[in-house]
């Protein structure tokens, strides 16, 4: 069976994109005796709307299948409680049914407004793993066609700069990672070294790539985040490919679920915006990261257990309410990989604590960031044109690496004054942002609540995560214990690797093959190595 045949789906002509529905709620009932008719009913989302909220007032639990079932009365009010629900904004009984998409060729600006939200799951191509050699970037319709050369030309120039600047990298690329593993310096292991040396050559080289590079994703969202895409993408100054891909998720939806269209409201008008102010440099430090609120956390923590427990402090001292809930050997939770934490009562005392981090990175570090959907991010409606060496981020590599060092920078500083330029020439702010490397330089406030903070430094301390967002969440886990010394003793060696040695789980590291070749288990966070691949 053809797989583009398989899936209802709507094409995106102008970018040669799809978008395709390949999973979504249904009830997991023999349905042989049904008629189309009825099996469409019993798995539409107004359907579930209806049995979710009359669950609510009846003492017997209700589902689609009543709706089927029972009385034209009993449909009638069924059609009534969905219409008024809506209308007063009980918004948990439309988070029931859930979309699985397909988006295909779709450019990575615009999947960074689908990530800004963290109503959402995705799996997304990764530039780090999959070569963009013979990728061609995708580019906006001004509607002049010089213009959209240009940008086409623009983008072409970068994708020549990606491949050049993996080829100057590989040796360096190779030459560290025979320093981490010198007893792979043989006949036996050369193919494979080689093959990670492009890979890891890859990963720097994509500093360059441009916005509008396509991707394919998974793409999950519920019937709420879907009507709320849909509402703002009706009013919101949007780029026209997620006006577009918004649009094709609501149609391919309603392709096969023709009751979703009922649901979606008229969207409220928005008042004009201030338009973002690109000369403010408030926040324009080249600090990676940087805590706002600089005070001890601990005591908070160490309450929530208290409460939790139903203690007092003379029953459970400060020390051994901060180990009931770090220490990996009495919360072996803290070791598992499954985040089974995130749902047990003590480890959720971390929670009672909200950390609020100021943050400079690029955006390929920033793709990193969005997987970590219990943080709160607010960033700029439009990223300024760089107009200095500052405005990028220089992965540290290329220290190591003076011809392409000097490469990555020329190749910027000409392509600053090409995006300049073509802005002179008329070509709009909001168009040029898929010219823009995924290098530029990007500040944002980062907040959520300390358990989440804890998940993503545990995580991305690392050395398996990439350099940028590893030296991230390094700063952020060494400023947490300048301010809190009290956590030091569990935020020391706040890795995956360091937690299942203090617990004695072996092997320590989790990664199997993917070992990075660095038994940081045994080193203080403070005095982990610099990172170069």
């Amino acid at each position: 069976m053809d797989r583009k045949e398989a899936y209802p789906s709507v094409e995106l002509s102008r970018f040669k994109s799809r978008v395709s529905l390949i999973l979504h709620s249904t009830a997991p009932i023999n349905t042989s005796s049904f008629t189309p008719e009825q099996i469409s009913l019993l798995n539409s989302a107004t359907t579930i709307v209806s049995a979710a909220a009359r669950t609510c007032y009846s003492s017997e639990i209700q589902t689609p299948l009543d709706y089927l079932q029972k009385s034209d009365k009993y449909r009638q009010i069924s059609d009534s409680v969905v219409i008024s629900t809506k209308e007063a904004g009980h918004n948990t009984t439309r988070q029931h049914a859930s979309y699985t998409f397909a988006l295909e060729n779709i450019s990575r600006l615009a999947i960074n407004f689908l990530h800004s939200q963290p109503f959402y799951n995705s799996e997304e191509m990764s530039q780090r793993y999959v070569n963009m050699a013979d990728t061609r970037s995708l580019t906006p319709d001004t509607g002049n066609e010089d213009h959209n050369r240009a940008l086409s030309e623009a983008a072409t120039s970068l994708s020549t700069a990606y491949n050049h600047l993996q080829e100057l990298l590989t040796p360096t690329t190779r030459k560290f990672i025979l320093e981490r593993f010198p007893g792979r310096d043989t006949e036996a292991w050369r193919n494979k070294i080689n093959n990670e040396a492009g890979k890891k050559s890859q990963e720097i080289a994509r500093y360059l790539l441009p916005l509008g590079m396509p991707t394919n994703l998974h793409f999950t969202i519920n019937e709420l985040t879907l009507k709320r895409l849909y509402h703002l993408s009706q009013n919101l100054p949007i780029t026209n490919e997620l006006s577009a891909i918004i649009q094709g998720m609501v149609d391919v939806a309603i392709s096969t679920d023709p009751s979703l269209q009922q649901e979606l409201d008229k969207p409220l008008p928005i008042l004009a915006r201030p338009r973002y102010n690109p000369k403010n440099t408030d926040h324009h430090s080249e600090n990676i990261a940087i805590i706002d609120n600089l005070s001890p956390i601990s005591p908070n923590i160490t309450r929530a257990v208290r409460h939790i427990l139903g203690v007092t402090s003379e029953e459970i001292s400060d020390d051994d309410a901060l180990k009931l809930v770090f220490d990996p050997n009495i919360n072996p939770l803290m070791t598992q990989v499954d985040g089974d934490g995130v749902i047990d009562h003590l480890s959720q005392s971390l929670n009672q604590v909200n950390l609020s981090v100021e943050l400079s990175l690029s955006h390929t570090a920033n793709y990193q960031l969005h997987r970590h959907r219990s943080l709160n991010h607010t960033t700029p409606l439009i990223i300024p044109l760089p107009q200095s060496e500052s405005d990028y981020v220089i992965p540290t590599i290329l220290d190591s690496n003076p011809e392409a060092y000097e490469f990555f920078l020329e190749t910027l500083a000409l392509h600053s004054q090409k995006l300049q330029n073509l802005f002179d020439q008329g070509i709009s702010l909001e168009h040029l942002q898929y010219l823009l490397p995924n290098a530029v330089r990007i500040h944002k406030s980062v907040s959520g609540p300390f358990g989440a903070w804890y998940h993503f430094l545990k995580t991305r301390n690392c050395f398996n995560a990439q350099e940028e967002i590893n030296a991230i969440a390094t700063s952020i886990t060494k400023q947490i214990i300048d301010i809190d010394p009290a956590l030091a003793p569990h935020l020391d060696h706040l890795v995956p690797c360091g937690l299942r040695k203090e617990s004695n789980v072996k092997p320590y590291c989790p990664e199997g093959a993917r070992f990075c070749g660095v038994r940081i288990w045994n080193l203080s966070v403070k005095d982990y190595p610099r990172r170069n691949i």
